[in-house]
């Protein structure tokens, strides 16, 4: 809900409006009251604790008016979502209805304060010529009385045809009385019978109630009009009279005179009428004003709307859209019933850039391709760039020409100065919203086969989707692997290494297995490489180093003494919390020299060489003997692997699995049998899973066999039985 309040109004905004406040409340009715006005001294009363109010809760008035919000109120980004900007005439309807009901109530303030003042300032204008003609009445009935040589005692009123010639004199309607104490007369003037009769007893009821001693002096008549003016004021039928009364001392009785005030209908025809017009013509410039000022401030707010969409749209760093257009954009397309090509690139080679020559020559490398690939694509095409920093083409499916200025673009040479930068993009395309029916589930997947795509070396991958649903189970995973080994739910399973001559047990290789409480038994290949590329990879390798020792130390207590071989890999070996733990191991259990084996596959030993071949001295001086696996596979040559402290190689399977009794089929195993033999090294002939390859390498001198027809890797129990079978003499000095 849109709020009206200013959130972040300054201190010093809010200062200014107590302070104001404060002071229209001061010279207000409530306070010093300089007002003579009562409208304009309660306007400022209520305009003052407004300000003050505002200043507390911060609530902005005129932002209220035409409901709009602070400029340096925060917004929050679904707010900026779920509202739209506005429009010119939502913006000019509420300015018109805002400034218009300021103005008409600001005129309508000015039109009564000027009628109020008009219609006071005429009726004093009246009541001073009322005392005027009221002196004027009190000379000629003295005058009167002189001719005729009245006095006092007489106690004589005026006829009725002096007072008829005393009225003679004025034009306005009017009432003259005249009374001493037991008797008065009245007579009126354009003025009908009611009215007189009603004004005659009204003056007569309010002379008993003054002492016309007391009365003001005619010459006093400011004084009357400043203080004791609405004591001269009457209504009758409508209309307002004013009443003047004096005495004359001389003839002892006093005289009234009441005319009808026409001060309101004056104020309201000289004054109110002509404010009104002026009113119109004000309200018609404000509303005019209004329409510039919303026009004005559309036109500002506009620009910068137009200019933080843009940024809110838009990458900064190549121009292209950026992650939220793009979802906006495949929402907008996922809406037809077409399908679109997805293509996302990711650079290989941008974090050599970046160490080679620094994050500004890559941000303008990004730049000048962001320009590019705008410039090039067709306008069928959209272009944008996710937060992981992947660029993607979304293309509708079967447009060649789009697609192929993008891959085009992406593989040239790009060359800033003097340097020239080959970014080595990955591909990976989507058919969306077919393979992909949204645009979250489209990220994900653009992560999965950007993931698998790197890790394989491949330029261009397409979307499989058993592959994403390998990689959900990656992750699945990924996260129990730790309660997995605090559980010790991975197992070490063991497979016989046999003297093929006799058919006795000389040691086992421990291979890990992993008891998943949902999946059941796992091999290897479905886990390992979520482990080595996990933070618990060295916790792992020191799990399984820990649990072959055990399991040595279970066989010696059976009376075995054969050798347990593990498997570690090079990042094993270069990892020191690993080989602290496997030097610690060794004393720990005071196991007897080479009687527990580490074996290395042959690829691996490329891995840091220099590094491996340090670590695997210091293993072997502690007492571990070595083995190289998977020996063939490799492009390393004897003579190379003669620089590692090497025990024991083991032929793979891929040599072994195709010899037979046909001499041209056992020339590659013979060779490395002589070349072992040669450099010293014992041979394991791992693979072995027929009787004709078992009867070949025996006959080709090789003492030591491994393989699916001797006993696959099973739990310790069952291996316990497997030699209890096969090894019924204690081989205490038995070695391989």
């Amino acid at each position: 809900m849109r709020t009206l309040v200013c959130r972040n109004m300054s201190l010093t905004d809010r200062l200014s409006r107590i302070l104001l406040g404060l002071v229209l409340v001061g010279i207000s009715p409530a306070g010093f009251d300089i007002f003579s006005s009562p409208i304009a001294g309660w306007f400022c009363f209520v305009f003052g604790i407004t300000n003050i109010i505002s200043a507390f809760v911060g609530w902005c008035f005129m932002y209220s008016l035409v409901g709009m919000r602070s400029s340096s109120a925060e917004v929050t980004e679904d707010e900026s979502d779920a509202q739209p900007l506005e429009n010119l005439d939502t913006l000019r309807r509420k300015v018109f209805f805002g400034f218009g009901l300021v103005t008409v109530g600001v005129s309508l303030l000015f039109i009564l304060e000027g009628y109020s003042s008009a219609g006071h300032t005429s009726y004093q204008v009246e009541l001073r010529q009322q005392y005027e003609n009221l002196a004027l009445v009190g000379r000629e009935l003295d005058e009167h009385a002189n001719e005729q040589g009245y006095s006092a005692a007489d106690e004589t009123l005026p006829s009725q045809t002096m007072l008829a010639h005393i009225l003679k004199h004025f034009d306005a309607s009017m009432l003259l009385v005249v009374g001493n104490e037991t008797d008065s007369v009245a007579l009126s003037k354009a003025m009908s019978a009611e009215a007189a009769f009603y004004l005659q007893s009204l003056v007569i009821q309010k002379k008993q109630h003054l002492d016309v001693s007391l009365l003001p002096e005619l010459k006093d008549v400011d004084g009357v009009v400043r203080e004791d003016s609405e004591k001269y004021l009457v209504q009758f039928a409508g209309n307002d009279y004013m009443w003047a009364i004096s005495q004359l001392e001389s003839l002892g009785f006093w005289y009234a005179l009441v005319e009808q005030s026409h001060s309101k209908s004056i104020a309201f025809r000289e004054v109110a009428l002509r404010l009104g017009s002026s009113a119109l013509v004000v309200i018609w410039l404000g509303l005019w004003g209004a329409y510039a000022v919303a026009l004005f401030v559309w036109t500002r707010m506009e620009r910068s709307n137009r200019q933080l969409m843009h940024a809110a749209e838009t990458d900064a760093l190549t121009g292209l859209m950026n992650e939220r257009a793009l979802k906006q954009a495949c929402e907008e397309l996922s809406a037809s019933a077409s399908s679109y090509y997805v293509a996302a690139v990711r650079f290989r080679n941008l974090h050599h850039i970046i160490a080679d020559h620094g994050s500004e020559m890559t941000n303008r490398l990004l730049a000048m391709l962001g320009q590019r690939l705008r410039d090039d694509a067709p306008a069928t095409c959209v272009l944008g760039r996710l937060n992981d920093g992947s660029i993607v083409l979304i293309t509708p499916e079967g447009s060649d020409e789009c697609l192929a200025r993008f891959r085009q673009c992406v593989n040239e040479v790009q060359t800033i100065d003097q340097f020239q930068f080959a970014l080595e993009p990955t591909e990976v395309g989507i058919l969306y919203p077919d393979e992909a029916e949204d645009f979250d589930l489209l990220l994900k997947d653009i992560s999965t086969l950007m993931l698998r795509a790197n890790n394989e070396k491949v330029r261009l991958l397409r979307y499989d989707s058993e592959l994403i649903e390998s990689n959900k189970v990656r992750l699945r995973y990924a996260t129990q692997l730790k309660q997995a080994i605090e559980t010790k739910a991975f197992e070490l399973f063991l497979q016989p290494k046999v003297d093929l001559s006799t058919g006795q047990c000389m040691g086992a290789e421990a291979l890990i297995r992993w008891q998943h409480p949902v999946d059941g038994l796992l091999f290897p290949a479905q886990f390992l490489d979520v482990i080595e590329n996990s933070n618990i990879r060295s916790e792992f390798a020191k799990y399984v180093a820990t649990q072959a020792v055990l399991m040595l130390k279970r066989l010696e207590e059976q009376g075995y003494q054969i050798k347990i071989a593990f498997n570690l890999t090079a990042y094993d070996l270069s990892d020191e919390i690993v080989m602290r733990h496997l030097k610690q191991i060794m004393s720990d259990h005071d196991i007897e020299p080479k009687r527990l084996e580490v074996e290395l596959t042959e690829q691996q030993t490329s891995v840091n060489f220099e590094k491996i071949k340090g670590a695997l001295a210091e293993l072997s001086a502690c007492g571990y003997a070595i083995s190289l696996d998977d020996f063939g596979t490799g492009m390393n040559s004897l003579a190379y692997c003669q620089q590692l402290p090497i025990d024991t190689i083991k032929i793979d399977r891929c040599f072994v699995n195709e010899v037979t009794a046909e001499p041209e089929s056992q020339r590659i195993v013979k060779t490395i049998l002589d070349l072992a033999d040669n450099f010293g090294y014992s041979v394991v002939a791992e693979g072995i899973e027929t009787e004709t390859s078992a009867d070949v390498l025996t006959r080709l001198k090789c003492n030591i066999g491994q393989g699916y027809y001797y006993g696959k890797p099973v739990p310790f129990a069952e291996f316990l039985a497997y030699i209890n079978q096969t090894n019924p003499i204690n081989l205490s000095s038995t070695t391989l």
